[in-house]
């Protein structure tokens, strides 16, 4: 009797499982792959210049606060996205906005 309950058990089970085998991998898929693009045109009209700028030309004191904004920006959307920002970044910007407010040199 056992055997025959397995057994009429047994297609539900195989798509709980096949179920949980799809959802993980769902999961697991980066979310660049779930979505095409996660930032919205603006951002990425001004995160594609960013690049090609700082490409160009090193980022200086003229350059330091704007590039800054759009990196915090983008890193922001980037981290609301799912995607992990580096821990320092979040600080580093935070010396950018000082400059400005503490009237001191750009950080190196």
């Amino acid at each position: 009797m056992q055997q025959t309950e397995r057994a009429k058990h047994a297609p539900a089970v195989a798509v709980l499982f096949v179920s949980v085998a799809l959802l993980v991998v769902l999961a697991s898929a980066s979310p660049a792959q779930r979505r095409a693009d996660y930032l919205k045109p603006d951002l990425r009209s001004r995160v594609e210049a960013l690049t090609k700028a700082v490409a160009a030309a090193p980022t200086t004191a003229a350059t330091l606060e704007q590039r800054a904004a759009v990196l915090w920006e983008w890193a922001n959307q980037f981290a609301l996205d799912g995607g992990n920002i580096p821990v320092n970044v979040p600080s580093r910007i935070t010396e950018v906005g000082r400059v400005r407010f503490d009237h001191s040199a750009p950080p190196p």
